[in-house]
């Protein structure tokens, strides 16, 4: 189950976030913040929807402060302000989309961020010689299979195996 959270002091933009990503039809669960207090919290989510000004704290800062903690949280700014987007380049958001939101755009940016999540969280699981091992999907450029055995492609070096699995 992916985990999301939701920080904004607009308590109609927490509803209507709410409201969209129920309605993916996935398995999230969704938590909403109006203020600082989504950082006693921030290791447990997978994606983080964060105003740039929450209440009296800064958007920026509190998004620095969970990369640090969580630093594969993919981290959507979702603010009025378009003179913070060259700042929040720092703290590496994955998308800034400016309020009023457009929903439709909001849903692309969400199934982009799932998909790159589930990119993130595939492995592949080959068996050589008595011993396996996994590597991450996102690190094969292609898999070959040659004479009853498979070359996996990576994109530093090539590895030979045999007996492959797939998993998430």
């Amino acid at each position: 189950m992916l985990k999301v959270a939701v920080c904004d002091d607009d308590e109609l933009i927490q509803v209507q976030v709410e409201k969209l990503v129920k309605s993916m039809n996935c398995l999230i669960s969704i938590k909403k913040y109006s203020d600082k207090s989504i950082i006693l919290d921030i290791k447990e989510f997978d994606i983080v929807l964060m105003d740039i000004e929450v209440g009296n704290s800064s958007g920026l800062a509190l998004a620095a402060e969970a990369r640090k903690q969580n630093p594969n949280v993919i981290i959507i700014f979702i603010t009025r302000y378009t003179k913070y987007i060259s700042d929040s380049f720092d703290v590496i958001p994955f998308q800034y989309l400016v309020k009023p939101l457009d929903e439709t755009r909001l849903l692309m940016v969400l199934k982009k961020a799932i998909l790159s999540i589930k990119n993130k969280k595939s492995f592949v699981e080959y068996f050589w010689n008595g011993y396996s091992e996994a590597i991450q999907c996102a690190n094969i450029m292609y898999i070959e299979n040659f004479r009853r055995n498979s070359l996996i492609h990576l994109k530093k070096s090539d590895i030979k195996k045999s007996s492959i699995k797939f998993f998430e």
